[in-house]
């Protein structure tokens, strides 16, 4: 069933990206193959997703748009949003993973409104 949640809620929601960690030690040829056995999932926050402007960070979060700034190079891809309620998986919906690389690591919180999530989501109750 398909829920249209308040844009202000959606706004508010704390953020973290869970994301495969390559193991770069791996030299074993079948690593392809065997990509969960030596590759572990990096869970961290979204600075700013949720929180308060004092603690120095602008909410990257929005519904409606997405900055893109001229003069940044910046990486999109494809996610899935998922909503935990007390502990149990409650909703999901398509997503994107917005990020501007920098020196081999990338920032995901460039300003306001770089960081969409989507205002109608699935639910799975």
């Amino acid at each position: 069933k398909v829920e249209s949640l308040p844009g202000l809620y959606v706004n508010s929601f704390r953020r973290w990206i869970a994301e495969e960690e390559k193991d770069v030690s791996d030299t074993d040829s079948n690593a392809e193959m065997n990509s969960c056995a030596s590759n572990t999932i990096k869970i961290e926050p979204i600075a700013g997703a949720g929180v308060s402007i004092d603690e120095g960070w602008v909410n990257p979060t929005s519904t409606a748009d997405l900055f893109w700034p001229l003069d940044v190079k910046l990486q999109v891809r494809p996610a899935l949003n998922v909503m935990f309620r007390q502990g149990v998986l409650s909703y999901i919906s398509p997503g994107l993973d917005v990020r501007v690389p920098h020196n081999g690591g990338s920032w995901r919180n460039y300003g306001m409104n770089s960081q969409p999530i989507a205002r109608q989501w699935t639910s799975l109750e």
